[in-house]
């Protein structure tokens, strides 16, 4: 459970501190040092600008993250199938 909960937790703050370096930021503020979150936040995988554009640049990306889903969840029934549960 805490380590779903803190993989989520550690995803939003790449997230945001991948935001310090994007070029929506000003130039005073952006730390080009920060561009290396952004390539390890799993949220870079869902390209909505790709979507929106209608274009399937985003169908890689979206099997990857389908793929990461399914291997969380066989981690997570494995995990839970061998705990001695008291019932």
């Amino acid at each position: 459970m805490s380590t779903g909960g803190g993989f989520a937790v550690l995803t939003l703050v790449f997230t945001i501190l991948g935001m310090f370096a994007s070029e929506s930021t000003p130039a005073m503020m952006r730390m080009e040092a920060l561009d290396l979150f952004n390539s390890v936040s799993l949220v870079t995988l869902f390209d909505i600008s790709s979507i929106v554009d209608g274009t399937s640049a985003y169908l890689w990306k979206f099997g990857i993250l389908i793929a990461i889903t399914i291997i969380s969840f066989i981690i997570g029934i494995t995990v839970f199938n061998k705990k001695d549960l008291p019932l």
